[in-house]
């Protein structure tokens, strides 16, 4: 489940929304519509040349600090010349990933982008990272960039490692708040069951030496038949109005489907980012569209950004029928977009998706872990996908290590 996809991970999750039920076809394989014209429009001038910039000139400039705060959530306060924020708008940069699997880290699995851009005009990419697809142990790393194309390490060591009995922190989320970052995140114990997942809270001066607060800032409630009884995770903070809003997904049993599991996202808030709410539901997919009966799980890895008067909510789309060409159950196969003017109510939908898991050679498998950023009369997005492996005639996977990186599309003028 959920956006770190390190192998092992979609069967367990997989194990666990199966078991409750989906009442959908063993041999049901999702059909999406989405922006499939796309790839069509993609420029193919991706520089694939990454790793030979990589730096350890991590910057700890506190100066740049205090402008953070109007350059990362400017959004509040200004509605840019944006066209209308609509699937058909995003335009992808390239087919090709900006960051594929092994640049500037050997071995590197690159996940679950969040990126944010300083005051003096430099990109900042969090990003999670496995060295090996039989190691469960993921990391979190910090990126630079002059242009959000081109990345750095900065520094070259992990900023956040896993602690105690924990085997992994991923799914990182930074937002500037009260003058200081805050990095959220997923992690889990060493046996990496869903149901352990929790979400962990650290702060930081400068953005690359964090302390953590807590691994537990949001845990499920334990009872199935709560909307977050069962596991929650991926964590997508932003403020509003003056609130620090942290959405995340959440998976429960849901008596309106039959007991079949419905992952949702939901949100905790908080005025000090100490203090937090309790848990509410806030969106979950249309089932009039998007039938539980035909493997629609819900809504995963959450992403939000304020334009003008509107959040704007950007998540990937599960689907848990069995794909044939890949011989499992629980795959993200979409980027989907919502936007509300609280934030919790009232969302208008998207009636496409701004990209399907066809649409990019390398993305066959997944497409998930969407995360835009406001860049001044651009809305950008950056995602994660695959194309790991397939099923061979021999019913045998066919690996295809390389085929995992990360995109980026933007909607501008």
């Amino acid at each position: 489940m959920f956006s770190r996809d390190y192998l092992f991970r979609p069967a367990v999750v997989a194990a666990f929304v199966i078991a409750l039920g989906a009442g959908c076809s063993d041999d049901a394989e999702p059909s999406v519509t989405g922006n499939n014209g796309a790839s069509n429009n993609a420029s193919n001038n991706a520089s694939n040349s990454a790793s030979n910039n990589a730096s350890n000139n991590a910057s700890n400039n506190a100066s740049n600090i205090a402008s953070n705060n109007a350059s990362n959530n400017a959004s509040n306060n200004v509605t840019p010349a944006l066209p209308a924020i609509t699937p058909a708008c995003f335009v992808p940069w390239s087919t090709d990933p900006i960051l594929a699997q092994g640049d500037l880290l050997p071995g590197a699995f690159w996940n679950d982008p969040h990126v944010l851009k300083e005051g003096d005009g430099r990109y900042v990419m969090y990003i999670s990272a496995s060295l090996s697809l039989t190691d469960l142990l993921v990391e979190i790393y910090r990126l630079e960039s002059d242009d959000g194309y081109t990345w750095r390490l900065a520094p070259a060591a992990p900023v956040l490692s896993p602690e105690g009995a924990s085997k992994g922190v991923e799914t990182p989320a930074v937002v500037f708040f009260a003058g200081r970052y805050h990095l959220f995140y997923t992690t889990y114990p060493g046996d990496g069951a869903p149901d352990t997942f929790t979400i962990g809270h650290a702060i930081s001066d400068d953005g690359v030496a964090f302390d953590v607060v807590t691994t537990e800032r949001v845990k499920p409630t334990g009872d199935v038949t709560d909307f977050n009884g069962i596991i929650i995770g991926e964590p997508a903070p932003v403020v509003v109005g003056g609130t620090l809003v942290l959405y995340f997904t959440a998976i429960g049993s849901d008596a309106a489907l039959g007991g079949s599991s419905n992952q949702v996202i939901a949100l905790v808030t908080s005025e000090d980012g100490e203090v937090f709410s309790e848990a509410d539901k806030v969106l979950e997919l249309d089932r009039d569209r998007y039938p539980r009966a035909d493997g629609w799980v819900g809504l995963s890895t959450p992403s939000a950004v304020v334009v003008g008067d509107r959040v704007h909510l950007f998540t990937d789309v599960a689907n848990d029928g069995v794909d044939p060409s890949y011989g499992e159950g629980w795959l993200q196969v979409a980027l989907f977009h919502a936007s509300s003017a609280d934030g919790r109510a009232g969302w208008t939908r998207d009636e496409t998706f701004i990209h399907t898991r066809q649409d990019f050679p390398w993305t066959a498998r997944e497409i998930r872990s969407v995360n835009p950023l406001l860049d001044g009369d651009r809305l950008r997005i950056w995602f994660a996908g695959d194309q790991l492996y397939g099923v061979g005639t021999d019913g045998m996977p066919e690996w295809h290590v390389e085929r995992w990186g990360i995109w980026t599309s933007e909607c501008g003028p």
